[in-house]
Protein backbone atom coordinates (compact mmCIF):
# COMPACT_ATOMS: atom_id res chain seq x y z
CA UNK A 1 0.00 0.00 0.00
CA UNK A 2 3.22 2.29 0.70
CA UNK A 3 4.35 1.72 -2.59
CA UNK A 4 1.53 2.24 -4.03
CA UNK A 5 1.39 5.59 -2.38
CA UNK A 6 4.52 6.40 -3.09
CA UNK A 7 4.63 5.92 -7.16
CA UNK A 8 1.31 8.30 -7.12
CA UNK A 9 2.98 10.94 -4.99
CA UNK A 10 5.63 10.11 -7.50
CA UNK A 11 3.79 10.66 -10.70
CA UNK A 12 2.09 13.55 -9.32
CA UNK A 13 5.34 15.42 -8.44
CA UNK A 14 6.15 14.73 -12.18
CA UNK A 15 3.03 16.12 -13.58
CA UNK A 16 3.55 19.27 -11.37
CA UNK A 17 7.47 19.40 -12.88
CA UNK A 18 6.49 18.68 -16.32
CA UNK A 19 3.75 21.63 -16.17
CA UNK A 20 5.60 23.77 -14.41
CA UNK A 21 8.78 23.52 -17.08
CA UNK A 22 5.71 23.68 -19.87
CA UNK A 23 4.48 26.97 -18.20
CA UNK A 24 7.85 28.34 -17.91
CA UNK A 25 8.95 27.69 -21.82
CA UNK A 26 5.30 29.56 -22.53
CA UNK A 27 6.19 32.39 -20.30
CA UNK A 28 9.62 32.86 -21.31
CA UNK A 29 8.57 32.95 -24.91
CA UNK A 30 5.95 35.54 -24.20
CA UNK A 31 8.80 37.59 -22.67
CA UNK A 32 10.73 37.42 -25.57
CA UNK A 33 7.78 38.50 -28.29
CA UNK A 34 6.94 41.10 -25.69
CA UNK A 35 10.75 42.36 -25.32
CA UNK A 36 10.97 41.91 -29.32
CA UNK A 37 7.48 44.37 -29.77
CA UNK A 38 9.41 46.91 -27.95
CA UNK A 39 12.37 47.34 -29.72
CA UNK A 40 10.44 46.39 -33.36
CA UNK A 41 10.57 50.09 -34.44
CA UNK A 42 14.40 49.85 -34.15
CA UNK A 43 14.20 47.10 -37.00
CA UNK A 44 13.58 47.21 -40.50
CA UNK A 45 10.64 45.99 -42.47
CA UNK A 46 12.21 42.11 -43.30
CA UNK A 47 12.63 41.69 -39.41
CA UNK A 48 8.88 43.49 -38.58
CA UNK A 49 7.59 40.36 -41.24
CA UNK A 50 9.62 37.88 -39.22
CA UNK A 51 8.44 39.16 -35.58
CA UNK A 52 4.80 39.04 -37.48
CA UNK A 53 4.58 35.48 -38.90
CA UNK A 54 6.61 34.64 -35.18
CA UNK A 55 3.71 36.38 -33.21
CA UNK A 56 0.84 34.13 -35.60
CA UNK A 57 2.65 30.85 -35.04
CA UNK A 58 2.71 31.05 -30.74
CA UNK A 59 0.95 28.60 -29.37
CA UNK A 60 -2.02 29.21 -27.48
CA UNK A 61 -0.21 28.87 -24.34
CA UNK A 62 2.30 31.45 -25.21
CA UNK A 63 -0.86 34.10 -26.26
CA UNK A 64 -2.50 33.62 -22.70
CA UNK A 65 1.36 34.11 -21.35
CA UNK A 66 1.10 37.57 -22.70
CA UNK A 67 -2.20 38.07 -20.17
CA UNK A 68 0.42 37.73 -17.12
CA UNK A 69 3.22 40.12 -18.26
CA UNK A 70 3.77 44.06 -18.23
CA UNK A 71 3.38 44.59 -22.04
CA UNK A 72 2.05 41.95 -23.08
CA UNK A 73 -1.67 43.04 -23.06
CA UNK A 74 -0.20 45.74 -26.30
CA UNK A 75 1.20 42.88 -27.92
CA UNK A 76 -2.00 40.78 -27.79
CA UNK A 77 -3.71 43.73 -29.11
CA UNK A 78 -1.16 44.02 -31.86
CA UNK A 79 -1.56 40.16 -32.58
CA UNK A 80 -5.65 41.15 -32.95
CA UNK A 81 -4.73 43.41 -35.34
CA UNK A 82 -2.57 40.80 -37.48
CA UNK A 83 -5.72 38.49 -37.26
CA UNK A 84 -7.92 40.87 -38.31
CA UNK A 85 -5.99 42.06 -41.51
CA UNK A 86 -4.85 38.54 -42.16
CA UNK A 87 -8.58 37.69 -42.59
CA UNK A 88 -9.11 40.76 -44.33
CA UNK A 89 -6.44 39.96 -47.13
CA UNK A 90 -8.01 36.53 -47.26
CA UNK A 91 -11.35 37.69 -47.87
CA UNK A 92 -9.69 39.67 -50.33
CA UNK A 93 -7.52 37.50 -52.24
CA UNK A 94 -10.61 34.91 -52.38
CA UNK A 95 -12.52 36.98 -54.09
CA UNK A 96 -10.03 38.21 -56.88
CA UNK A 97 -9.73 34.28 -57.15
CA UNK A 98 -12.73 32.39 -58.78
CA UNK A 99 -12.52 28.88 -59.32
CA UNK A 100 -8.75 28.53 -57.37
CA UNK A 101 -9.35 26.01 -54.14
CA UNK A 102 -10.23 28.04 -50.96
CA UNK A 103 -9.74 27.45 -47.16
CA UNK A 104 -6.95 25.85 -45.19
CA UNK A 105 -4.08 24.71 -46.75
CA UNK A 106 -1.18 22.75 -45.56
CA UNK A 107 1.83 25.22 -45.04
CA UNK A 108 4.74 24.81 -47.90
CA UNK A 109 7.48 23.01 -47.76
CA UNK A 110 10.91 24.70 -46.99
CA UNK A 111 12.79 25.81 -49.91
CA UNK A 112 16.03 26.75 -50.81
CA UNK A 113 16.14 30.80 -50.78
CA UNK A 114 17.62 32.05 -54.37
CA UNK A 115 20.39 34.17 -53.00
CA UNK A 116 23.34 33.45 -54.30
CA UNK A 117 25.55 30.46 -54.87
CA UNK A 118 24.63 29.06 -51.35
CA UNK A 119 21.29 29.91 -50.64
CA UNK A 120 19.38 29.84 -47.54
CA UNK A 121 16.56 28.34 -45.97
CA UNK A 122 13.96 29.03 -44.38
CA UNK A 123 15.54 27.00 -41.34
CA UNK A 124 18.84 28.89 -41.62
CA UNK A 125 16.84 32.06 -41.24
CA UNK A 126 14.93 30.82 -38.31
CA UNK A 127 18.14 29.46 -36.49
CA UNK A 128 19.78 32.92 -37.00
CA UNK A 129 16.81 34.59 -35.68
CA UNK A 130 16.97 32.72 -32.20
CA UNK A 131 20.47 32.95 -32.27
CA UNK A 132 19.94 36.69 -32.08
CA UNK A 133 15.99 36.94 -29.86
CA UNK A 134 19.11 35.20 -27.35
CA UNK A 135 21.64 37.49 -27.77
CA UNK A 136 18.91 40.40 -26.84
CA UNK A 137 17.43 38.34 -23.90
CA UNK A 138 21.03 38.40 -22.67
CA UNK A 139 21.58 41.42 -23.34
CA UNK A 140 18.68 42.17 -21.23
CA UNK A 141 19.48 40.44 -18.44
CA UNK A 142 22.67 42.12 -17.85
CA UNK A 143 21.09 45.25 -17.91
CA UNK A 144 18.46 44.43 -15.62
CA UNK A 145 21.64 42.89 -13.33
CA UNK A 146 23.41 46.23 -13.56
CA UNK A 147 20.05 47.74 -12.73
CA UNK A 148 19.14 45.61 -9.64
CA UNK A 149 23.03 46.25 -8.26
CA UNK A 150 23.03 49.93 -8.79
CA UNK A 151 19.91 50.07 -6.88
CA UNK A 152 20.67 48.14 -4.13
CA UNK A 153 23.89 49.98 -4.28
CA UNK A 154 21.59 53.11 -3.63
CA UNK A 155 19.30 51.46 -1.31
CA UNK A 156 22.34 50.48 1.41
CA UNK A 157 23.91 53.99 0.65
CA UNK A 158 20.37 55.94 1.93
CA UNK A 159 20.14 53.39 5.02
CA UNK A 160 23.61 54.34 5.80
CA UNK A 161 22.75 58.13 5.51
CA UNK A 162 19.37 57.76 7.41
CA UNK A 163 20.95 55.71 10.45
CA UNK A 164 24.08 58.61 10.31
CA UNK A 165 21.47 61.26 10.67
CA UNK A 166 19.56 58.79 13.45
CA UNK A 167 22.30 58.64 15.59
CA UNK A 168 23.55 62.19 15.32
CA UNK A 169 21.67 64.57 17.29
CA UNK A 170 18.06 65.14 16.14
CA UNK A 171 17.11 67.89 14.53
CA UNK A 172 14.83 70.12 16.43
CA UNK A 173 11.09 69.92 15.82
CA UNK A 174 10.45 72.75 13.38
CA UNK A 175 13.18 71.34 10.79
CA UNK A 176 13.38 68.52 9.05
CA UNK A 177 16.05 67.04 6.81
CA UNK A 178 15.52 67.79 3.06
CA UNK A 179 16.50 64.38 0.88
CA UNK A 180 19.48 66.45 -1.48
CA UNK A 181 20.75 66.74 2.17
CA UNK A 182 20.73 63.36 3.14
CA UNK A 183 22.50 62.74 -0.43
CA UNK A 184 24.99 64.83 0.32
CA UNK A 185 25.72 63.23 4.03
CA UNK A 186 26.15 60.31 1.81
CA UNK A 187 28.62 61.06 -0.76
CA UNK A 188 30.39 62.74 1.96
CA UNK A 189 31.28 59.65 4.05
CA UNK A 190 32.64 57.94 0.93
Amino acid sequence: MAKTESTISSKFHAFLKQRDSKTNASMQEAQRLVNLYRVLSVFGADFVDQYNTMLLNATDDVQMALNALIGGQEVRQYLEFLHQEQNENNEDDSSDKTGTQMGWLPPPEEEELPTGNKGTTNSDLASFMKAEEEKFAKMIAALREEQETAMKHLSDQLSTTLQAQTTKKAPSEGTSLAYSEIIEEGHKEK
